[in-house]
């Protein structure tokens, strides 16, 4: 597993999370207590720090920081309904990633795979999701044209095909090692 991890974040990254977790465990602190140290991490890294956490075999730790990212999601949750209702939601999502846009989506119940499973939305549900997607699509508009593409699209699917090659990689790389 510890392998895996440092193929996701590389070397270094893992190194400074096996730190944190590991000063996580020895302050002894509350769930609260790393949710106030990892709420401006991205979701990515503080589900790294949990899954160290297993790793290492400190199911207490892990639970802790478990806790932490949920209360971290709840509280954004919360953050992103109020500023909706105080017409500020487009500062709030300026300072979020698109990548975390979609996953307000998600710890909403809003996903679009979740949509597809014909659930009716509320008229609250539907407004979050138009202002959720509308920022992300603005995002994906932004970097793709950062990136030099014509479109959303021909930045999608260039990704994709970097995505396929790297997958075809690791899949030599592990079929290898088996011989």
């Amino acid at each position: 597993m510890k392998n895996d991890i440092k193929n996701i974040f590389g070397d270094s990254m893992t190194n400074s999370l096996e730190n944190l977790v590991d000063c996580f465990d020895k302050a002894n602190l509350t769930p609260e207590e790393i949710a106030d140290y990892i709420a401006d991490s991205p979701d990515l890294t503080r589900t790294g720090m949990h899954i160290i956490a297993l790793s290492e075999g400190n199911k207490k730790l892990a639970d802790k920081i478990a806790k932490a990212n949920e209360l971290i999601k709840l509280k954004q949750i919360d953050e992103f309904k109020k500023s909706v209702a105080n017409d500020t939601y487009e500062e709030f999502l300026a300072k979020i990633s698109w990548t975390d846009k979609s996953l307000l989506l998600v710890n909403m119940g809003l996903s679009k795979s979740e949509l597809s499973s014909k659930k009716k939305l509320t008229e609250e549900e539907q407004r979050y999701f138009e202002i959720i997607d509308n920022s992300i699509n603005k995002d994906l508009e932004k970097e793709a044209i950062s990136e030099r593409f014509d479109s959303v699209e021909a930045w999608r699917t260039h990704n994709a095909m970097q995505s396929m090659k790297e997958k075809n990689k690791t899949n030599i790389i592990r079929f290898n090692r088996w011989l």
